[in-house]
């Protein structure tokens, strides 16, 4: 049995381009509740446990539900770059605006 996980794969220079890729992983044993997958391609006896049915899973039996959860994170993805981008923003203006008060210039 293989599980699969979706991720992005991308070159900027010279190629430009970006992909999603689909890894795909060897079940090494299962329990009622977990796979236990090869995942370490240097030490192939080490495996990671994938929970069966979670929300959130590392790999998943499919390709679409692989798929389904990269659309997820990078959903997830946009709203934390979001968050950070807001924040910084903020903190910028609060710097500059202390910058100001101490009598110094910004790059403006």
């Amino acid at each position: 049995m293989k599980l699969y996980r979706a991720r992005a794969v991308g070159w900027d220079e010279p190629y430009d381009s970006r992909e999603i890729w689909y890894d795909e992983y060897s079940v090494v044993e299962q329990t009622e509740y977990y796979y236990w997958i090869s995942y370490f391609p240097h030490n192939p006896k080490k495996w990671k446990k994938v929970s069966k049915n979670g929300r959130r899973r590392f790999a998943y039996p499919t390709k679409k539900e692989a798929l389904e959860s990269f659309i997820q994170r990078q959903k997830h993805r946009i709203w934390w770059g979001k968050h950070h981008l807001k924040e910084g923003k903020i903190f910028l203006a609060m710097a500059e605006a202390e910058l100001k008060t101490q009598g110094g210039k910004t790059d403006e």
